[in-house]
């Protein structure tokens, strides 16, 4: 599999992650859908997914038009500077949401995803100014897309288990 092909099959599984979140919240509403804490998680499941996506384009856009090691390089860069502006309000909203039900950390070991989720996005975030520095690989950009589909489908999960458990 060629790295092109790679994007292409990341993109479009983030986009149908995306897709069928949205299907399964609309067709299967319900009380759990409507605690703030799934809100959020549809908030990050649907951000994360799509941006699979998006990002997936980038490459291919720049492709032909640079260096094949300034296209990696491009990539990351954008991706860094997108989730360093994405992130904010996405971690404002955990907090309020935190505030709001102190007991929310512990309900279905939610601290933990928190805490492992956010150890990935530090690490994601740093392995992508490395690779605008220093690598400007295809692997290190792909690992961000990877990390982005690995968020939606996790987000999708804690949607369904907060649903069973309602």
């Amino acid at each position: 599999m060629d790295q092109f092909e790679a994007l292409v099959g990341i993109g479009q599984l983030g986009v149908a992650i995306s897709g069928f979140a949205g299907i399964v919240m609309v067709l299967g509403r319900n009380a759990a859908y409507d605690e703030p804490a799934n809100r959020v998680r549809l908030s990050v499941l649907v951000t994360s997914g799509l941006s699979a996506g998006l990002f997936s384009l980038l490459p291919q856009i720049l492709w032909g038009l640079v260096a094949e090691s300034t296209v990696w390089a491009l990539s990351s860069a954008v991706w860094f500077v997108a989730a360093i502006f994405v992130a904010y309000p996405i971690g404002k909203r955990v907090k309020l949401n935190l505030d709001e039900d102190p007991e929310l950390r512990e309900r279905h070991g939610g601290k933990y995803v928190i805490f492992f989720v956010s150890l990935a996005y530090f690490i994601v975030l740093a392995l992508q100014a490395i690779n605008v520095i220093r690598w400007q690989n295809f692997q290190t950009f792909f690992l961000a897309l990877s990390y982005l589909v690995f968020t939606a489908v996790l987000m999708f999960a804690r949607i369904l288990h907060s649903r069973q458990a309602a």
